[in-house]
């Protein structure tokens, strides 16, 4: 009898966290053609893959942005009601990815209960000359949400610069898809991640008994004399996070 009993303990850890995910979709007119359709088979494969208990919405942008599926449960209902909103999108207008985000973080914030991991996924191919100014503050929401953002740029003309300090302030890894046939694999790869991450948001705190020199971390860092405190992002499975200290 005893022995059957780390086998159970190990299914219980093998079950992952319900995710609530939002993909916030450039339907510029850059993304004409073949780049929308493999943006649209991306999106379908996410919602084929989730779990009944995940929740998803979909958030189309070019100059304005749209909520073209609230935050659903994906059950087999909703699947469909993300299918059915993912085929209607179509490429047009401007590029404003602070105008997806907003949109998406409206989303976020507005949920009564929250699934344990929260992302935004942010897909775009274009250049967008107004949104930077707006990402510490699109950022600083993301944070009091409690949700990651994930970039994906694709193509060779989008904006990397913009994409690549976005994803360095959110502390997230920024993923570049030269061809747009790997969007799937890249989608897939990130929600991949998701599914193993154990803990959102861990909070460090030191208590020094003698003064604090320096804390050498690239996490968000309050510090005071004696005490400092670390916040990490996000915790894989297995994974282990190492800070050093000076005294």
């Amino acid at each position: 009898q005893a022995a059957s009993a780390p086998v159970t303990s190990g299914e219980q850890e093998a079950e992952r966290q319900p995710m609530d995910i939002v993909c916030v979709l450039d339907v510029s007119g850059s993304m004409q053609g073949d780049k929308i359709r493999q943006v649209q088979d991306a999106t379908r494969f996410i919602i084929e893959q989730a779990d009944p208990k995940d929740r998803l919405a979909i958030v189309a942008f070019n100059s304005n942005a749209t909520r073209v599926l609230r935050l659903r449960k994906m059950s087999a209902e909703g699947k469909n009601d993300g299918n059915v909103a993912t085929m209607r999108l179509q490429a047009g207008g401007g590029t404003s990815i602070a105008a997806g985000l907003d949109m998406a973080l409206s989303v976020m914030e507005r949920r009564r209960q929250r699934n344990k991991v929260s992302a935004v996924l942010l897909l775009t191919d274009g250049q967008d000359g107004s949104t930077r100014s707006r990402v510490p503050e699109l950022l600083q929401r993301a944070t009091v949400a409690n949700c990651a953002i994930y970039a994906f740029g694709f193509g060779r003309d989008h904006d990397a610069a913009l994409l690549s300090e976005i994803a360095e302030q959110a502390q997230t890894p920024f993923t570049f898809v030269e061809d747009t046939e790997k969007i799937r694999e890249a989608f897939a790869g990130a929600v991949g991640g998701l599914s193993s991450i154990v803990a959102q948001r861990v909070v460090l705190t030191m208590k020094c008994q003698v003064p604090l020199k320096t804390v050498h971390t690239p996490f968000p860092l309050q510090q005071t004399e004696c005490e400092a405190t670390v916040t990490i992002p996000d915790m894989f499975a297995l994974e282990r996070r190492d800070i050093l200290v000076e005294l």
